[in-house]
């Protein structure tokens, strides 16, 4: 071999080894493209403070760095104070049998090597214990990584109504939940992320959402480690109804109301869609009945006292996949879910009203009462 092939045969050999150490560490950027998570909770299982970092530099992921030494937490803590990430990233020490320290569904984002870690311990199995609902993962197994979604279990169940679902039954079908014996999650101090409570609470497709009572925001976590996504001044009053279904967030609100002198509540407004991953407004049911009409209504306060008052009536409404039903006195109104239009409409006598309407399977359900 002459000279010149020996240094062009060398050059490729050098090309072809520099390549493959590129694709044995994966960047920030491809992880976050193959896997589609870019926000929430990562788990970083290497020795790799560089990766961590990439991956919360631009804010939106919380990264768990586990390290495979004691002797090594010192010098990528360093790494990751130099970065100005502390905080962001935290740095542990991975158990000596693998075990992960989080609970079961806890993160969203898994990145390990097991080809390097199957001396300690570490088993898909366990990564795949701590991962989250609509989490992903970025494994190298035998020589290749491969990115994996979360398996959805069957036995995990929603609440989406005040009453469950639009069957109006108060009994989960969840067949994961038990005896509590230990805290998930909690936000964090009071105003911490600028959420003081949490009213209404519902759950579905990986997301919890409550009214804040103190700000008037609709709040959006991830339901499976409390991440705050999203928040959206809504100003409804801490009794208002909502219903998640088909990835939609229904309520009323006004959206041309806004904070007066820092927040205000606002108790009026139309039946609206809101995107559960986005927080933003996507759709106003016109023909639906609006929540706010002031109404008349005599009280009785006291045995020998009757008063005139005035209240901002809210419509009982339940939603399912194909239709939206709302009742309100003696009117009963059913809708389309994805056009918005009325399909029919029952009207009871003056002196008749609607209570505790319900779906089930293809029937109506509904209570009529008197006076």
């Amino acid at each position: 071999m002459n000279a010149r092939r020996q240094t062009a045969a060398i050059a490729l050999l050098l090309v072809s080894f520099i390549t493959g150490l590129h694709a044995e560490v994966p960047t920030a950027d491809a992880i976050r493209k193959v896997t589609g998570i870019d926000t929430g909770l990562a788990l970083v299982v290497a020795d790799d403070a560089m990766l961590a970092c990439d991956l919360a530099d631009d804010g939106k992921l919380l990264v768990h760095l586990l390290a495979s030494r004691d002797d090594l937490v010192p010098s990528l803590c360093d790494a990751v104070q130099s970065r100005g990430l502390s905080g962001r990233v935290i740095v542990q020490t991975l158990a000596t049998d693998g075990h992960l320290p989080h609970p079961d569904r806890f993160v969203n984002l898994v990145v390990a090597d097991l080809d390097k870690l199957a001396a300690r311990g570490m088993r898909r199995a366990e990564l795949d214990r701590v991962l989250a609902v609509r989490g992903a993962s970025y494994v190298r197994q035998n020589g290749a990584w491969q990115a994996r979604t979360a398996s959805q279990d069957a036995q995990l169940g929603n609440w989406t109504h005040r009453f469950y679902d639009a069957s109006g039954n108060c009994v989960s079908r969840d067949g994961l939940a038990g005896v509590p014996r230990a805290v998930q999650w909690q936000h964090g101090p009071a105003l911490e992320d600028g959420t003081a409570d949490g009213k209404v609470p519902r759950v579905a497709d990986g997301r919890f959402v409550t009214f804040d009572g103190l700000s008037g925001d609709l709040v959006c976590r991830d339901a499976s480690n409390g991440l705050l996504l999203w928040r959206r001044f809504i100003g409804s009053p801490q009794n208002a109804d909502v219903a998640i279904v088909g990835g939609q967030i229904y309520l009323y609100h006004d959206q041309q109301a806004e904070a007066v002198e820092g927040r205000r509540y606002v108790e009026s407004g139309p039946l609206v869609a809101i995107d559960l991953e986005t927080g933003e407004l996507t759709k106003t049911f016109d023909e639906a009945f609006r929540a706010g009409t002031a109404t008349a209504v005599e009280t009785e306060h006291h045995e020998d006292e009757r008063r005139l008052e005035k209240y901002n009536p809210v419509p009982w409404f339940i939603v399912r996949d194909d239709v939206i039903l709302q009742a309100y006195g003696s009117e009963l109104l059913v809708l389309d879910r994805v056009s918005g239009r009325r399909r029919f409409t029952k009207t009871l006598d003056a002196a008749h009203t609607w209570f505790s309407p319900a779906l089930s399977g293809n029937l109506l359900l509904a209570a009529e009462t008197v006076g």
